[in-house]
């Protein structure tokens, strides 16, 4: 499986704008600048808990741009991603939410957003 690259913004950016998340994306980001570095690390893995939560919980608002994202990062066709195992997918979500590249962008545009 593949690091996410430039390209995959725009599909990610047409997931979360189809699951209409964007309003409970801004609800979960806290301001973490006057915590120690413990209570930074601790907030940081919540917040990936949370957005892969709620990433899951509306996989189905647009099921067929997360095929697509899905075969680009583990360069499998859209029939191949379709017939995945549950623990597949979980690990690919996984990888994009764990995905430095991924927290650094995403937390810097929600903080610029806000």
């Amino acid at each position: 499986m593949r690091k996410l690259q430039f390209g995959d913004l725009f599909t990610l950016t047409r997931i979360i704008k189809k699951m209409n998340i964007k309003a409970e994306i801004k609800g979960l980001i806290t301001d973490i600048s006057n915590k120690t570095p413990k209570e930074k690390e601790e907030a940081q893995q919540n917040l990936q808990v949370e957005l892969t939560m709620l990433f899951v919980e509306h996989l189905g608002d647009a099921q067929q741009e997360i095929y697509k994202l899905f075969a680009d990062i583990s360069s499998q066709s859209i029939g191949e991603v379709e017939n995945m195992e549950l623990k597949d997918v979980m690990e690919i979500v996984n990888s994009i939410f764990n995905d430095d590249q991924f927290s650094d962008f995403f937390g810097q545009a929600l903080n610029s957003a806000k």
